[in-house]
């Protein structure tokens, strides 16, 4: 997943638009993502949400310390230290499509809410 992220992130820097590791990489991606979704065909929103997934998911690591794990069905996912799973790519897949009503940094900042209920003194 991080190569995926990595190369993504390469390529969004050719735009002008530098993605780090971490809330404010997500912040940067959630703007280019509305700016961009509309002009995308569905194969694109299908592609795309991978590699949005995979980079949000690697902001995830690096934030909170989550680690990629498969699920059942054979999606990527990242364990929580409560149980759940985060799945970052699902989430893309809904902010890219037509409606694009999942924001990318709500979610981000839900995951590190919920993390921080059970980590907190």
């Amino acid at each position: 997943m991080r190569r995926s992220a990595d190369g993504f992130a390469r390529q969004i820097a050719r735009t002008g638009i530098d993605l780090s590791f971490d809330r404010e990489g997500v912040v940067a991606l959630d703007g280019y993502v509305e700016r961009n979704r509309t002009l995308w065909s569905a194969e694109d929103r299908e592609r795309m949400s991978h590699v949005i997934g995979a980079f949000v998911g690697e902001c995830m690591v690096e934030t909170y310390g989550l680690v990629w794990q498969g699920q059942p069905d054979g999606a990527p996912g990242l364990g929580l230290p409560f149980g759940g799973v985060a799945l970052p790519i699902a989430t893309a897949l809904a902010r890219v499509g037509p409606d694009g009503d999942a924001s990318l940094t709500s979610y981000f900042d839900e995951i590190g809410a919920r993390i921080a209920t059970i980590t907190s003194p």
